[in-house]
Protein backbone atom coordinates (compact mmCIF):
# COMPACT_ATOMS: atom_id res chain seq x y z
CA UNK A 1 0.00 0.00 0.00
CA UNK A 2 1.26 3.44 -0.97
CA UNK A 3 0.68 6.90 0.48
CA UNK A 4 -2.47 7.37 -1.62
CA UNK A 5 -3.94 4.12 -0.27
CA UNK A 6 -3.22 5.17 3.30
CA UNK A 7 -4.81 8.57 2.64
CA UNK A 8 -7.97 6.86 1.37
CA UNK A 9 -8.09 4.65 4.45
CA UNK A 10 -7.55 7.67 6.72
CA UNK A 11 -10.43 9.52 5.05
CA UNK A 12 -12.78 6.56 5.52
CA UNK A 13 -11.66 6.21 9.13
CA UNK A 14 -12.40 9.90 9.74
CA UNK A 15 -15.87 9.49 8.27
CA UNK A 16 -16.45 6.39 10.39
CA UNK A 17 -15.39 8.28 13.51
CA UNK A 18 -17.75 11.16 12.67
CA UNK A 19 -20.76 8.87 12.09
CA UNK A 20 -20.23 6.71 15.17
CA UNK A 21 -19.71 9.64 17.55
CA UNK A 22 -22.45 11.86 16.09
CA UNK A 23 -25.50 10.44 17.96
CA UNK A 24 -23.88 10.97 21.37
CA UNK A 25 -22.16 14.28 20.65
CA UNK A 26 -22.61 16.69 23.55
CA UNK A 27 -23.54 13.91 26.00
CA UNK A 28 -20.32 12.95 27.81
CA UNK A 29 -21.86 10.56 30.36
CA UNK A 30 -24.33 7.98 29.12
CA UNK A 31 -25.17 4.31 29.35
CA UNK A 32 -26.03 1.43 31.65
CA UNK A 33 -23.42 -1.21 30.85
CA UNK A 34 -20.83 1.59 30.82
CA UNK A 35 -20.92 1.89 34.60
CA UNK A 36 -20.81 -1.85 35.17
CA UNK A 37 -17.64 -2.09 33.07
CA UNK A 38 -16.04 0.94 34.74
CA UNK A 39 -16.89 -0.29 38.27
CA UNK A 40 -15.42 -3.64 37.41
CA UNK A 41 -12.29 -2.09 35.91
CA UNK A 42 -11.85 -0.05 39.07
CA UNK A 43 -11.90 -3.25 41.12
CA UNK A 44 -9.21 -4.81 38.93
CA UNK A 45 -7.20 -1.60 39.14
CA UNK A 46 -7.36 -1.71 42.93
CA UNK A 47 -6.17 -5.35 42.85
CA UNK A 48 -9.28 -6.40 44.75
CA UNK A 49 -9.07 -10.11 45.57
CA UNK A 50 -12.55 -10.64 44.14
CA UNK A 51 -12.93 -8.24 41.24
CA UNK A 52 -16.49 -8.03 39.95
CA UNK A 53 -19.41 -5.64 39.70
CA UNK A 54 -21.46 -7.71 42.14
CA UNK A 55 -19.38 -6.17 44.94
CA UNK A 56 -21.60 -3.11 44.37
CA UNK A 57 -24.83 -5.03 44.83
CA UNK A 58 -26.86 -5.18 48.04
CA UNK A 59 -26.89 -8.97 47.68
CA UNK A 60 -23.68 -10.35 46.26
CA UNK A 61 -24.16 -13.11 43.72
CA UNK A 62 -22.14 -15.61 41.75
CA UNK A 63 -20.28 -13.95 38.94
CA UNK A 64 -20.20 -15.80 35.61
CA UNK A 65 -19.75 -13.05 33.00
CA UNK A 66 -16.61 -12.85 30.79
CA UNK A 67 -14.19 -10.44 32.43
CA UNK A 68 -11.54 -9.72 29.77
CA UNK A 69 -12.90 -6.30 28.78
CA UNK A 70 -12.93 -4.77 32.29
CA UNK A 71 -9.41 -6.14 32.71
CA UNK A 72 -8.44 -4.27 29.53
CA UNK A 73 -10.12 -1.08 30.82
CA UNK A 74 -8.20 -1.36 34.09
CA UNK A 75 -5.01 -0.39 32.25
CA UNK A 76 -6.48 3.12 32.01
CA UNK A 77 -6.67 5.11 35.23
CA UNK A 78 -10.17 5.82 36.52
CA UNK A 79 -10.32 9.41 35.25
CA UNK A 80 -9.08 8.48 31.78
CA UNK A 81 -11.54 5.58 31.48
CA UNK A 82 -14.41 7.90 32.43
CA UNK A 83 -13.23 10.69 30.14
CA UNK A 84 -12.86 8.44 27.11
CA UNK A 85 -15.90 6.20 27.78
CA UNK A 86 -17.69 7.51 24.69
CA UNK A 87 -14.83 6.94 22.25
CA UNK A 88 -13.47 3.58 23.40
CA UNK A 89 -16.20 1.70 21.46
CA UNK A 90 -15.40 3.75 18.36
CA UNK A 91 -11.71 2.90 18.72
CA UNK A 92 -12.55 -0.80 18.54
CA UNK A 93 -14.79 -0.08 15.56
CA UNK A 94 -11.90 1.62 13.77
CA UNK A 95 -9.80 -1.49 14.39
CA UNK A 96 -12.55 -3.53 12.72
CA UNK A 97 -12.55 -1.08 9.81
CA UNK A 98 -8.82 -1.71 9.36
CA UNK A 99 -9.49 -5.46 9.21
CA UNK A 100 -12.26 -5.00 6.61
CA UNK A 101 -10.02 -2.81 4.47
CA UNK A 102 -7.06 -5.17 4.93
CA UNK A 103 -8.95 -8.37 4.08
CA UNK A 104 -10.55 -6.81 1.00
CA UNK A 105 -7.21 -5.47 -0.19
CA UNK A 106 -5.54 -8.81 0.55
CA UNK A 107 -8.15 -10.78 -1.40
CA UNK A 108 -8.68 -8.45 -4.38
CA UNK A 109 -5.34 -6.55 -4.41
CA UNK A 110 -7.03 -3.27 -5.33
CA UNK A 111 -7.60 -0.11 -3.30
CA UNK A 112 -11.01 0.83 -4.70
CA UNK A 113 -12.84 -2.38 -3.68
CA UNK A 114 -11.18 -2.15 -0.25
CA UNK A 115 -12.27 1.48 0.09
CA UNK A 116 -15.88 0.76 -0.84
CA UNK A 117 -15.87 -2.21 1.56
CA UNK A 118 -14.74 0.17 4.29
CA UNK A 119 -17.57 2.58 3.47
CA UNK A 120 -20.12 -0.25 3.50
CA UNK A 121 -18.85 -1.34 6.91
CA UNK A 122 -18.95 2.22 8.28
CA UNK A 123 -22.57 2.67 7.19
CA UNK A 124 -23.90 -0.66 8.49
CA UNK A 125 -27.17 0.41 10.25
CA UNK A 126 -27.19 -2.05 13.20
CA UNK A 127 -23.68 -0.99 14.22
CA UNK A 128 -24.53 2.71 14.01
CA UNK A 129 -26.64 2.36 17.15
CA UNK A 130 -24.23 0.26 19.20
CA UNK A 131 -21.57 2.81 20.12
CA UNK A 132 -23.46 4.96 22.61
CA UNK A 133 -22.71 2.67 25.54
CA UNK A 134 -19.42 1.22 26.70
CA UNK A 135 -19.67 -2.57 26.84
CA UNK A 136 -17.78 -5.71 25.91
CA UNK A 137 -19.56 -6.20 22.58
CA UNK A 138 -17.01 -4.05 20.74
CA UNK A 139 -13.85 -6.00 21.59
CA UNK A 140 -16.01 -9.07 20.95
CA UNK A 141 -16.61 -7.95 17.35
CA UNK A 142 -12.91 -7.26 16.93
CA UNK A 143 -11.67 -10.57 18.28
CA UNK A 144 -14.22 -12.56 16.23
CA UNK A 145 -13.17 -10.84 13.02
CA UNK A 146 -9.47 -11.05 13.84
CA UNK A 147 -9.67 -14.73 14.71
CA UNK A 148 -11.67 -15.84 11.66
CA UNK A 149 -9.61 -13.65 9.34
CA UNK A 150 -6.38 -15.20 10.61
CA UNK A 151 -7.82 -18.72 10.41
CA UNK A 152 -8.84 -18.11 6.79
CA UNK A 153 -5.35 -16.89 5.91
CA UNK A 154 -3.84 -19.85 7.74
CA UNK A 155 -5.89 -22.34 5.72
CA UNK A 156 -5.89 -20.61 2.33
CA UNK A 157 -2.15 -19.96 2.29
CA UNK A 158 -0.87 -22.66 4.62
CA UNK A 159 0.51 -20.17 7.17
CA UNK A 160 0.75 -22.03 10.50
CA UNK A 161 1.52 -18.92 12.62
CA UNK A 162 -1.72 -17.33 11.31
CA UNK A 163 -3.68 -20.40 12.42
CA UNK A 164 -2.08 -20.35 15.88
CA UNK A 165 -2.77 -16.62 16.23
CA UNK A 166 -6.36 -17.19 15.07
CA UNK A 167 -6.89 -19.84 17.74
CA UNK A 168 -5.42 -17.53 20.39
CA UNK A 169 -7.73 -14.70 19.26
CA UNK A 170 -10.61 -17.18 19.51
CA UNK A 171 -9.69 -17.72 23.15
CA UNK A 172 -10.02 -13.95 23.64
CA UNK A 173 -13.47 -14.03 21.99
CA UNK A 174 -14.77 -16.56 24.51
CA UNK A 175 -13.48 -14.51 27.44
CA UNK A 176 -14.96 -11.25 26.16
CA UNK A 177 -18.67 -11.48 25.30
CA UNK A 178 -21.27 -14.24 25.35
CA UNK A 179 -23.00 -13.43 22.10
CA UNK A 180 -19.65 -12.98 20.39
CA UNK A 181 -18.93 -16.56 21.47
CA UNK A 182 -22.22 -17.72 19.90
CA UNK A 183 -21.49 -15.92 16.62
CA UNK A 184 -17.95 -17.32 16.61
CA UNK A 185 -19.29 -20.84 17.07
CA UNK A 186 -21.95 -20.36 14.35
CA UNK A 187 -19.40 -19.03 11.86
CA UNK A 188 -16.81 -21.78 12.41
CA UNK A 189 -19.43 -24.55 12.46
CA UNK A 190 -20.95 -23.32 9.20
CA UNK A 191 -17.59 -22.90 7.51
CA UNK A 192 -16.58 -26.44 8.52
CA UNK A 193 -19.79 -27.82 6.98
CA UNK A 194 -19.70 -25.73 3.80
CA UNK A 195 -16.03 -26.44 3.12
CA UNK A 196 -16.14 -30.08 4.22
CA UNK A 197 -13.20 -29.70 6.58
CA UNK A 198 -12.41 -30.28 10.23
CA UNK A 199 -10.02 -27.31 10.22
CA UNK A 200 -12.44 -24.74 11.67
CA UNK A 201 -14.01 -27.22 14.12
CA UNK A 202 -10.56 -28.08 15.46
CA UNK A 203 -9.74 -24.36 15.64
CA UNK A 204 -12.87 -23.87 17.76
CA UNK A 205 -11.79 -26.67 20.09
CA UNK A 206 -8.36 -25.07 20.33
CA UNK A 207 -9.97 -21.70 21.12
CA UNK A 208 -11.93 -23.25 24.00
CA UNK A 209 -8.73 -24.68 25.45
CA UNK A 210 -7.03 -21.30 24.97
CA UNK A 211 -9.93 -19.54 26.74
CA UNK A 212 -9.62 -21.90 29.71
CA UNK A 213 -5.86 -21.36 29.86
CA UNK A 214 -6.05 -17.56 29.49
CA UNK A 215 -8.69 -17.26 32.24
CA UNK A 216 -7.10 -19.70 34.68
CA UNK A 217 -10.15 -21.94 34.38
CA UNK A 218 -12.72 -19.17 34.89
CA UNK A 219 -14.08 -19.71 31.38
CA UNK A 220 -15.66 -22.96 32.58
CA UNK A 221 -17.81 -20.88 34.97
CA UNK A 222 -18.63 -18.48 32.12
CA UNK A 223 -19.67 -21.41 29.93
CA UNK A 224 -21.89 -22.80 32.68
CA UNK A 225 -23.60 -19.42 33.09
CA UNK A 226 -24.07 -19.13 29.34
CA UNK A 227 -25.77 -22.54 29.20
CA UNK A 228 -28.01 -21.53 32.11
CA UNK A 229 -29.23 -18.44 30.26
CA UNK A 230 -30.05 -20.46 27.14
CA UNK A 231 -32.02 -22.97 29.23
CA UNK A 232 -33.87 -20.09 30.90
CA UNK A 233 -34.85 -18.65 27.52
CA UNK A 234 -36.14 -22.04 26.47
CA UNK A 235 -38.38 -22.32 29.52
CA UNK A 236 -39.55 -18.73 30.06
CA UNK A 237 -38.78 -16.17 27.38
CA UNK A 238 -39.31 -17.85 24.04
CA UNK A 239 -41.46 -15.59 21.81
CA UNK A 240 -43.67 -16.36 18.85
CA UNK A 241 -42.32 -15.86 15.33
CA UNK A 242 -44.86 -13.09 14.73
CA UNK A 243 -43.72 -11.14 17.79
CA UNK A 244 -40.11 -11.61 16.81
CA UNK A 245 -40.69 -10.30 13.30
CA UNK A 246 -42.84 -7.41 14.45
CA UNK A 247 -40.43 -6.30 17.14
CA UNK A 248 -37.18 -6.62 15.23
CA UNK A 249 -38.30 -5.83 11.70
CA UNK A 250 -36.69 -9.07 10.65
CA UNK A 251 -38.43 -9.32 7.29
CA UNK A 252 -36.91 -6.03 6.14
CA UNK A 253 -33.50 -7.09 7.38
CA UNK A 254 -33.82 -10.43 5.58
CA UNK A 255 -34.67 -8.81 2.25
CA UNK A 256 -32.07 -6.03 2.40
CA UNK A 257 -29.09 -7.91 3.84
CA UNK A 258 -29.97 -11.08 1.92
CA UNK A 259 -30.00 -9.13 -1.36
CA UNK A 260 -26.68 -7.52 -0.48
CA UNK A 261 -25.19 -10.92 0.30
CA UNK A 262 -26.34 -12.40 -3.02
CA UNK A 263 -25.04 -9.41 -4.98
CA UNK A 264 -21.82 -9.52 -2.99
CA UNK A 265 -21.25 -13.21 -3.63
CA UNK A 266 -21.96 -13.17 -7.35
CA UNK A 267 -20.64 -9.68 -8.02
CA UNK A 268 -17.34 -10.34 -6.26
CA UNK A 269 -17.09 -13.73 -7.97
CA UNK A 270 -17.44 -12.07 -11.37
CA UNK A 271 -14.82 -9.56 -10.38
CA UNK A 272 -12.40 -12.36 -9.61
CA UNK A 273 -10.29 -12.85 -6.52
CA UNK A 274 -6.51 -13.02 -6.46
CA UNK A 275 -6.69 -15.60 -3.67
CA UNK A 276 -9.60 -17.96 -4.53
CA UNK A 277 -9.33 -19.91 -1.27
CA UNK A 278 -9.76 -16.74 0.80
CA UNK A 279 -12.67 -15.62 -1.37
CA UNK A 280 -14.51 -18.93 -0.88
CA UNK A 281 -13.95 -18.88 2.88
CA UNK A 282 -15.12 -15.24 3.08
CA UNK A 283 -18.33 -16.24 1.29
CA UNK A 284 -18.83 -19.17 3.67
CA UNK A 285 -18.16 -16.90 6.65
CA UNK A 286 -20.92 -14.51 5.53
CA UNK A 287 -23.38 -17.25 4.58
CA UNK A 288 -22.88 -19.09 7.89
CA UNK A 289 -23.76 -16.04 9.98
CA UNK A 290 -26.64 -15.01 7.72
CA UNK A 291 -28.01 -18.55 8.02
CA UNK A 292 -27.74 -18.26 11.83
CA UNK A 293 -29.75 -15.02 11.62
CA UNK A 294 -32.48 -16.68 9.53
CA UNK A 295 -32.69 -19.82 11.67
CA UNK A 296 -32.79 -18.08 15.06
CA UNK A 297 -35.28 -15.48 13.84
CA UNK A 298 -37.88 -17.60 12.07
CA UNK A 299 -37.70 -20.96 13.87
CA UNK A 300 -39.30 -20.58 17.27
CA UNK A 301 -37.33 -23.38 18.93
CA UNK A 302 -34.07 -21.67 18.00
CA UNK A 303 -35.03 -18.29 19.48
CA UNK A 304 -33.13 -19.02 22.70
CA UNK A 305 -29.91 -18.96 20.69
CA UNK A 306 -31.21 -15.70 19.94
CA UNK A 307 -31.62 -12.10 19.23
CA UNK A 308 -31.25 -13.42 15.69
CA UNK A 309 -30.63 -9.98 14.23
CA UNK A 310 -27.41 -9.73 16.22
CA UNK A 311 -25.81 -12.36 14.03
CA UNK A 312 -25.99 -9.71 11.30
CA UNK A 313 -23.66 -7.53 13.34
CA UNK A 314 -21.02 -10.24 13.04
CA UNK A 315 -21.89 -10.90 9.39
CA UNK A 316 -21.04 -7.32 8.34
CA UNK A 317 -17.29 -8.00 8.13
CA UNK A 318 -17.38 -10.56 5.29
CA UNK A 319 -20.51 -8.95 3.80
CA UNK A 320 -18.68 -5.61 3.52
CA UNK A 321 -15.76 -7.25 1.72
CA UNK A 322 -18.02 -9.01 -0.79
CA UNK A 323 -20.62 -6.32 -1.40
CA UNK A 324 -18.04 -3.54 -1.47
CA UNK A 325 -16.17 -5.36 -4.20
CA UNK A 326 -19.38 -5.87 -6.19
CA UNK A 327 -20.17 -2.14 -5.99
CA UNK A 328 -16.62 -1.08 -6.82
CA UNK A 329 -16.10 -3.26 -9.89
CA UNK A 330 -18.46 -2.42 -12.76
CA UNK A 331 -19.54 -5.92 -13.68
CA UNK A 332 -22.93 -7.09 -14.98
CA UNK A 333 -24.49 -6.73 -11.53
CA UNK A 334 -23.15 -3.24 -10.90
CA UNK A 335 -26.45 -1.32 -11.49
CA UNK A 336 -28.28 -3.54 -8.99
CA UNK A 337 -25.42 -3.25 -6.51
CA UNK A 338 -25.34 0.53 -6.84
CA UNK A 339 -29.10 0.75 -6.30
CA UNK A 340 -28.91 -1.43 -3.22
CA UNK A 341 -26.06 0.68 -1.91
CA UNK A 342 -28.21 3.82 -2.30
CA UNK A 343 -31.02 2.18 -0.28
CA UNK A 344 -28.48 1.04 2.28
CA UNK A 345 -27.08 4.57 2.67
CA UNK A 346 -30.59 6.02 3.08
CA UNK A 347 -31.43 3.47 5.80
CA UNK A 348 -28.17 4.36 7.56
CA UNK A 349 -28.87 8.11 7.46
CA UNK A 350 -32.31 7.59 8.98
CA UNK A 351 -30.86 5.26 11.61
CA UNK A 352 -28.37 7.89 12.78
CA UNK A 353 -31.06 10.57 12.98
CA UNK A 354 -33.48 8.38 14.93
CA UNK A 355 -30.76 7.10 17.26
CA UNK A 356 -29.57 10.62 18.10
CA UNK A 357 -33.13 11.62 19.08
CA UNK A 358 -33.57 8.45 21.14
CA UNK A 359 -30.39 9.07 23.11
CA UNK A 360 -31.36 12.66 23.90
CA UNK A 361 -34.75 11.50 25.14
CA UNK A 362 -33.26 8.68 27.26
CA UNK A 363 -33.29 10.40 30.65
CA UNK A 364 -32.81 7.06 32.43
CA UNK A 365 -29.32 6.57 30.97
CA UNK A 366 -28.05 10.15 30.59
CA UNK A 367 -25.98 11.14 33.62
CA UNK A 368 -26.65 14.88 33.75
CA UNK A 369 -25.45 17.54 36.18
CA UNK A 370 -28.41 17.10 38.49
CA UNK A 371 -27.71 13.38 38.79
CA UNK A 372 -24.03 14.02 39.51
CA UNK A 373 -25.01 16.46 42.28
CA UNK A 374 -27.39 14.00 43.92
CA UNK A 375 -24.71 11.32 43.62
CA UNK A 376 -22.25 13.59 45.42
CA UNK A 377 -24.75 14.01 48.26
CA UNK A 378 -25.18 10.23 48.51
CA UNK A 379 -21.43 9.66 48.37
CA UNK A 380 -20.81 11.95 51.35
CA UNK A 381 -23.73 10.56 53.37
CA UNK A 382 -23.96 7.57 55.64
CA UNK A 383 -26.29 5.82 53.22
CA UNK A 384 -25.22 2.23 52.53
CA UNK A 385 -27.87 0.61 50.30
CA UNK A 386 -29.97 2.31 47.61
CA UNK A 387 -33.09 1.35 45.66
CA UNK A 388 -33.31 3.25 42.36
CA UNK A 389 -36.65 3.97 40.68
CA UNK A 390 -36.33 3.46 37.74
CA UNK A 391 -33.71 0.75 38.26
CA UNK A 392 -31.76 1.96 35.20
CA UNK A 393 -30.21 4.54 37.56
CA UNK A 394 -28.62 1.81 39.66
CA UNK A 395 -25.46 1.12 37.64
CA UNK A 396 -24.42 4.78 37.49
CA UNK A 397 -25.31 5.19 41.18
CA UNK A 398 -22.94 2.35 42.04
CA UNK A 399 -20.10 3.85 40.01
CA UNK A 400 -20.35 7.49 41.12
CA UNK A 401 -21.27 6.96 44.79
CA UNK A 402 -19.46 3.73 45.64
CA UNK A 403 -22.59 2.62 47.53
CA UNK A 404 -24.45 -0.65 47.10
CA UNK A 405 -27.55 -0.79 44.92
CA UNK A 406 -30.49 -3.17 44.72
CA UNK A 407 -29.81 -4.56 41.26
CA UNK A 408 -28.98 -7.96 39.84
CA UNK A 409 -27.72 -9.77 36.77
CA UNK A 410 -30.57 -12.25 37.22
CA UNK A 411 -33.70 -10.21 37.97
CA UNK A 412 -35.97 -12.93 36.55
CA UNK A 413 -34.88 -15.23 39.41
CA UNK A 414 -34.08 -12.96 42.30
CA UNK A 415 -36.38 -9.93 41.90
CA UNK A 416 -39.12 -10.82 39.39
CA UNK A 417 -40.88 -7.52 40.15
CA UNK A 418 -37.82 -5.78 38.67
CA UNK A 419 -37.72 -7.78 35.42
CA UNK A 420 -37.26 -6.61 32.75
CA UNK A 421 -37.45 -3.32 34.65
CA UNK A 422 -39.49 -1.57 37.33
CA UNK A 423 -42.78 -0.36 35.87
CA UNK A 424 -45.59 1.88 37.05
CA UNK A 425 -47.82 1.24 38.86
CA UNK A 426 -45.41 -0.56 41.13
CA UNK A 427 -45.70 -4.35 41.21
CA UNK A 428 -44.36 -4.48 44.75
CA UNK A 429 -44.90 -2.92 48.18
CA UNK A 430 -42.11 -0.40 48.71
CA UNK A 431 -42.10 -0.80 52.48
CA UNK A 432 -41.69 -4.57 52.20
CA UNK A 433 -38.82 -4.31 49.72
CA UNK A 434 -37.02 -1.72 51.84
CA UNK A 435 -37.35 -3.83 54.97
CA UNK A 436 -36.43 -7.12 53.28
CA UNK A 437 -33.32 -5.77 51.57
CA UNK A 438 -32.13 -3.31 54.24
CA UNK A 439 -32.51 -0.27 51.99
CA UNK A 440 -31.46 3.09 53.46
CA UNK A 441 -32.76 5.38 50.71
CA UNK A 442 -34.76 5.49 47.49
CA UNK A 443 -33.47 7.50 44.52
CA UNK A 444 -36.47 8.55 42.43
CA UNK A 445 -36.61 10.34 39.07
CA UNK A 446 -39.86 12.29 38.93
CA UNK A 447 -40.22 11.91 35.18
CA UNK A 448 -40.62 8.17 35.77
CA UNK A 449 -42.99 8.46 38.74
CA UNK A 450 -44.25 11.05 41.18
CA UNK A 451 -43.39 10.74 44.85
CA UNK A 452 -47.02 9.94 45.62
CA UNK A 453 -46.97 7.02 43.16
CA UNK A 454 -44.69 5.11 45.54
CA UNK A 455 -47.70 4.59 47.84
CA UNK A 456 -45.57 4.91 50.93
CA UNK A 457 -44.84 7.61 53.52
CA UNK A 458 -41.45 9.07 52.68
CA UNK A 459 -39.18 11.80 53.98
CA UNK A 460 -37.21 13.98 51.55
CA UNK A 461 -33.46 13.79 52.21
CA UNK A 462 -32.32 15.84 49.22
CA UNK A 463 -33.47 17.00 45.80
CA UNK A 464 -31.61 18.03 42.66
CA UNK A 465 -33.67 18.91 39.60
CA UNK A 466 -36.13 16.03 39.15
CA UNK A 467 -34.11 13.63 41.31
CA UNK A 468 -35.45 12.98 44.80
CA UNK A 469 -33.57 11.15 47.54
CA UNK A 470 -36.14 9.67 49.92
CA UNK A 471 -36.24 7.77 53.20
CA UNK A 472 -39.20 5.65 54.28
CA UNK A 473 -40.88 6.82 57.49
Amino acid sequence: MGIADIAVLAAIAAGNWFLKTLPRRGIPLYGADSWIMLCWARKFREKAPKSEFSDHLVHNERHDYPDLFPKMLSFLDDKAALKFNSIIPVFFDLCNLLIVFGISYYVFRETFPAAVSGVVYSLFPPLLTQHACLNSRFPGYLFVNLSIGLLIIGRAEGVLPATIAGIAAGGLVLNTHRFSAQAFFAALAGMSVFEGTWYYALALAGSILAAIAFSGGFYLIVLSGHAKIIRLHYTKFRTTPYEKIRFKGSMLKTVLWGSMLLIGVFGADMAGAHIPGMYVSTVNWAVSLFAAFILTTFIIYLHPFGQGYRYLEYCIMPLSVLFGSAVAIRGPLWPVAAGLFAVYAAVSARKISVHAREIRADYENIVDKDRLRIFEIIKKSGIRNILCVPNALAQSAAYFTGKKVLWTYNAWERYPWMFPKITMPLKFELAEVIKEHDIDAVLLHEKFAARGDLKARTELIAAEGRYLLLRLI
